[in-house]
């Protein structure tokens, strides 16, 4: 399975999520730095049974080309669907993958693309020029509709939009798809990665500040709350998972290593434990 002699074999994953029922989601789908010529697929191994794959989906090439710099980034799962953002340059968006019908989709919109005037700023004193778009998704709980948040790395807006528009092929992918996106206002700087807990709470990452930010989406953002800053420990935090009451969230200093390459000296990967007292959004 992760023999590269193969494009069955996995090529280059990014992010995983792990369902209720044992079931993993596997993103086999950067094909940015051009390390190989086979196409995107999302995976799913069955963790009950010594992870036997259950299904490997093929990403079809109109939907993220394999060739031009696909970037399918991070999932959540949602039953039978998985929420998907796409990072690709070319063409950011919602990847919508439905599991029981094996077939896929993309919502486009502009508010899914980075923002021009939130592209400087200054972390782990780098300070990043780059154009990112839609990363960070989260989705909160809800016994029939819930709702799905999704924010560009270069921005400062949380934009949220139902899940049951995502999961209709012809609304999520129709023209009138930017009038049923709510533009959630800002927060205090720059993310990657995002969660949603049991109690309607989303963790994000504040690149600018070496920090960890909270959210009720009850409330307006404009009430969020750092929960953790820390300036020597909490550098770029983009990974966020829950488990048992405790947030887990990892820091790779990536500002700093792509820059400059990897400084074995130091330390730059580390895995933070916060705790919570909530469970993640996938046991609603």
């Amino acid at each position: 399975m992760n023999s590269g002699s193969t494009c069955d074999a996995i090529q280059n994953v990014l992010s995983m999520e792990i369902d209720k029922d044992g079931i993993m989601w596997v993103l086999d789908a950067r094909r940015v730095d051009n390390n190989t010529n086979c196409p995107p697929k999302i995976i799913l191994l069955d963790l009950n049974d010594k992870g036997k794959i259950v299904n490997n989906f093929m990403v079809p090439d109109n939907l993220c080309p394999h060739d031009s710099g696909c970037f399918l980034n991070d999932i959540v799962v949602d039953h039978d669907y998985a929420y998907i953002s796409d990072t690709t340059s070319s063409d950011p968006g919602i990847f919508v993958y439905n599991r029981k019908s094996n077939a896929a989709w993309k919502a486009r919109d502009k508010t899914m693309f980075g923002d021009l005037n939130s592209v400087n700023f200054t972390a782990q004193g780098v300070e990043n020029k780059g154009l990112s778009h839609i990363n960070g998704i989260a989705l909160s709980c809800g016994k029939e509709e819930r709702i799905f948040f999704f924010m560009p790395q270069t921005s400062l807006h949380i934009f949220s939009i139902s899940n049951s528009i995502l999961k209709n092929r012809s609304i999520a992918t129709g023209g009138n798809l930017h009038n049923l996106i709510t533009d959630r206002g800002t927060k205090q700087g720059q993310s990657g990665g995002m969660m949603c807990d049991t109690d309607g709470n989303i963790y994000y990452g504040i690149l600018p500040l070496d920090a960890v930010g909270k959210w009720n989406i009850t409330k307006p953002l404009s009430q969020a709350e750092i929960v953790e800053q820390n300036h020597d420990i909490v550098k770029w935090p983009d990974s966020f998972s829950i488990y048992r009451g405790d947030l887990y969230l990892i820091t790779n200093s990536i500002s700093k290593f792509s820059t400059r390459g990897v400084d074995k000296g130091e330390i730059n990967f580390r895995i933070i434990k916060l705790r919570t007292n909530t469970e993640s959004y996938i046991y609603c």
